[in-house]
């Protein structure tokens, strides 16, 4: 028969507890290469938009492009990636 605990604080509070120095530095360790990954993405859509508010209303066009479509792009913040639906066809 499984316990299970009437107060759920209690039992997490235990479990946190348990978890070792070394747990929570191996943890820390896994987790800061997908961080820097992250950092990357973000930097290079920050680049990629300022890049594309450069170009010229002809090479935009090239692209399928308008200046209102690279404003609305380079007004998003770094970390929302470009949202494939909200193109029109």
């Amino acid at each position: 028969m499984t316990y299970v605990s009437s107060r759920p604080l209690e039992t997490m509070a235990l479990a946190i507890s348990r978890i070792s120095k070394s747990q929570i530095a191996l943890s820390a360790l896994t987790l800061f290469p997908s961080f820097l990954r992250l950092c990357g993405q973000w930097r290079q859509r920050a680049v990629e938009r300022q890049y594309l508010s450069e170009l010229d209303d002809h090479v935009l066009a090239d692209y399928g492009l308008t200046r209102q479509d690279v404003i609305d792009e380079a007004a998003k913040p770094f970390w929302r990636p470009l949202d494939p639906g909200s193109r029109k066809s």
